[in-house]
């Protein structure tokens, strides 16, 4: 990953969500998954907000 902003950040993210991958595996509902990045990001101590929501401006008119 090059010229990322947040390097170290972003790869312990990616990671936490990889490791819910490898132990869940597919066919759960999404609020599983959700839960279960949670609890991995809180153990690395990587502040989040859940399902924040966003402003998307798709068409300025």
């Amino acid at each position: 990953m090059a010229n990322l902003l947040f390097e170290e950040l972003t790869y312990k993210i990616i990671g936490a969500a990889r490791d819910v991958h490898f132990e869940l595996g597919s066919g759960y509902l999404e609020s599983v998954y959700e839960d279960a990045l949670c609890y991995e990001l809180d153990l690395l101590n990587i502040s989040f907000q859940r399902q924040l929501e966003l402003a998307c401006i798709i068409h300025e008119f």
